[in-house]
């Protein structure tokens, strides 16, 4: 009974994220093609398998990714090992940053941490002047990070 009522309040409370919490800021979109984020990847992460779907991916400043990742990251459920964990915070990351924000070019990825434990976290593109630069979402907390271990990209 506990976990039915559970998850209807977490069903209330994302409802009320998607229709009022995105419309606190703004921030700028800029666009890339799917082999221009191609070269990127294969350029910052030569060693990595990166699969894309999509033909374009939206994208915006560092600024505008700190304000949607602090929004994402306020109503984080618990950690749960091997039923809530970092791969499940990875992927709820991309997905509802993609549906809430119209905003695709994040994305999922498998690698290592420092302590060299398998990790899902997320990468991340964000316009710094006439560049297009990558950083390491750590979903769970909103930590970001310029360099990790990545080995498997999926858009």
């Amino acid at each position: 009974m506990y976990n039915i009522i559970a998850k209807i309040k977490m069903a209330f409370i994302y409802l009320f994220n998607w229709l009022f919490r995105r419309k606190e800021f703004t921030y700028e979109i800029f666009q890339i093609g799917n082999s221009d984020v191609q070269a990127i990847f294969k350029l910052k992460y030569p060693d990595a398998t990166f699969s894309a779907c999509d033909g374009e991916y939206n994208f915006t400043t560092l600024a505008g990714w700190k304000q949607i990742i602090a929004e994402m990251v306020k109503d984080n459920s618990p950690y749960k090992k091997n039923f809530h964990d970092c791969d499940d915070f990875a992927d709820y990351f991309k997905g509802h940053i993609s549906n809430d924000y119209d905003i695709n070019g994040c994305f999922r990825v498998s690698g290592q941490s420092e302590s060299g434990a398998s990790h899902a976290f997320n990468i991340i593109l964000y316009q710094e002047g006439s560049d297009v630069m990558t950083c390491i979402v750590e979903p769970q907390d909103g930590t970001l990070f310029k360099e990790y271990k990545v080995s498997i990209i999926r858009g």
